[in-house]
């Protein structure tokens, strides 16, 4: 009973630590609970983040490096804007990293960029100490980033790691991962370890009687 009851939570265990990385919106909002979009629509005046760390609610952005140029973009008249609307710009040389940085622990994030890893420019994501890969471009077009976790973590960073990265930021997304159904594997070794309990249950039953 006791490995039916070690294999059955390693089973649960392995679902509940998956991790997934999206390149599609609609994918990513499908597999989450529930969100919440910054936009920055509600900036009305340019903010500038370069080495600093700047409050914009329920997170923060914060640069590494001097060489980065960050800024919110109030108006996205900016030709990196993913919208025409405002959005975050970000500049940076390779080892510079642009981090966001969650008031509380989230197990869901997603981001539009414009611009991001397109010809030689590459920038990773670095979550809960692991590296994930942007979608690469070809050309400065729109691109989407999303991860979903079982683990839950406070912090993404993007580091540039080789070229000039030069895009944009927007509708950051951030919340819950949708709960997993239990596997079938689960339900079955957990259903299992049920009847071997009542089939003891029983033979203790009998030895009293």
């Amino acid at each position: 009973m006791k490995l039916v009851l070690a294999v059955a939570f390693s089973v649960l265990a392995g679902a509940a630590s998956a991790t997934t990385q999206y390149s599609d919106r609609t994918a990513f909002e499908a597999a989450t609970a529930s969100l919440t979009t910054e936009t920055f629509n509600g900036f009305t005046s340019d903010v500038s983040l370069a080495a600093t760390t700047f409050d914009v609610g329920d997170f923060s952005i914060a640069t590494t490096l001097n060489n980065s140029i960050l800024k919110i973009d109030a108006d996205g008249a900016d030709s990196h804007s993913v919208n025409g609307s405002a959005f975050v710009r970000g500049v940076g040389l390779p080892g510079d990293m642009f981090t966001y940085i969650f008031d509380t622990a989230i197990t869901a994030f997603g981001v539009d960029l414009f611009g991001f890893n397109d010809f030689e420019e590459r920038t990773r994501v670095v979550i809960n100490g692991n590296t994930y890969t942007l979608p690469v471009v070809n050309g400065v077009v729109n691109s989407f980033f999303g991860f979903t976790s079982g683990t839950a973590f406070t912090s993404v960073s993007f580091n540039v790691i080789a070229g000039g990265e030069d895009g944009g930021f927007d509708n950051i997304s951030y919340g819950a991962v949708a709960p997993v159904p239990v596997p079938a594997a689960g339900l079955l070794l957990l259903s299992g370890f049920g009847a071997l309990g009542a089939i003891a249950r029983r033979r203790k039953s009998r030895a009293k009687g």
